[in-house]
C-alpha cells in the first residue's frame, strides 16, 4: 500500500539535487497472515468494462471477474489523502481517515488494533470510532498523554466502554518510556 500526500512540502529541490518525497510505503502486519479483508470502494468516474487480459500470442481475454461493484469500483492500492490540518502536538500526525481506512479494511469490529509507534493516538482514535480496541505504545511520555486525552474525549460519551472492555487495561512505567494497554 502506498499513502499519496496531495500536498507535500515542496522544499527546495534544485538546493538538495532530488526529488521531494510525495508518499510513503504503509505495512500492514498481522500474526497469523491475512485476516479479515473489507474491501474500501470508490465510485465509478466512466462506464468501463471489466477488463482483459493479454495473452501470450497477443490476443485479449475477458478477466475473469469484474473490478466493478454495481456504480463501485475498488479502491487502488494507492491512496491519497491531504497532509497537515492539526498537530495535535506531534510533527508527524497521519490524516485521520488514513488511520480509519487501514482499520476498516484490516479488521472487524471487535478486533483488537495495535500501534506500536502510536504518537498522538490518530490510530487509537480512529480504532475505538470503527468499534475495535486498541493497544498504543509509546516511547515518550509526552505523546502518550496526548494520545490519552485524544482517546478519552472519544470513549468520554461512553463511560462504561473501558469497564465492558474483555482485555486488561495495563499502565506500565519502563526505563524506554511509558506503556499504554
Amino acid at each position: 500500500m502506498i499513502y499519496e500526500k496531495l500536498n507535500y512540502m515542496p522544499g527546495e529541490c534544485m538546493r538538495s539535487k532530488r526529488y521531494r518525497p510525495a508518499f510513503e510505503y504503509m505495512f500492514v502486519l498481522s500474526k497469523n497472515g491475512v485476516g479479515p479483508f473489507n474491501l474500501i470502494t470508490i465510485p465509478k468516474t466512466t462506464n468501463t468494462n471489466p477488463g482483459h487480459f493479454r495473452k501470450k500470442d497477443g490476443s485479449l481475454k475477458p478477466a475473469s471477474s469484474p473490478a466493478s461493484i454495481g456504480d463501485t469500483k475498488a479502491a487502488p492500492n494507492v491512496w491519497q489523502y491531504t497532509v497537515g490540518g492539526q498537530s495535535h502536538g506531534h510533527p508527524a500526525t497521519f490524516p485521520e481517515q488514513l488511520a480509519a481506512d487501514h482499520i476498516v479494511s484490516w479488521s472487524n469490529p471487535g478486533d483488537l488494533v495495535l500501534d506500536p509507534f502510536s504518537g498522538s493516538g490518530t490510530t487509537g482514535k480512529m480504532a475505538i470510532l470503527n468499534g475495535r480496541h486498541f493497544i498504543g505504545i509509546d516511547i515518550s511520555p509526552e505523546y502518550v498523554e496526548i494520545a490519552r486525552k485524544r482517546i478519552t474525549e472519544v470513549i468520554a460519551p461512553e463511560p462504561d466502554y473501558l469497564a465492558n472492555m474483555d482485555l486488561p487495561v495495563i499502565q506500565q512505567e519502563s526505563a524506554s518510556g511509558l506503556t499504554i494497554q
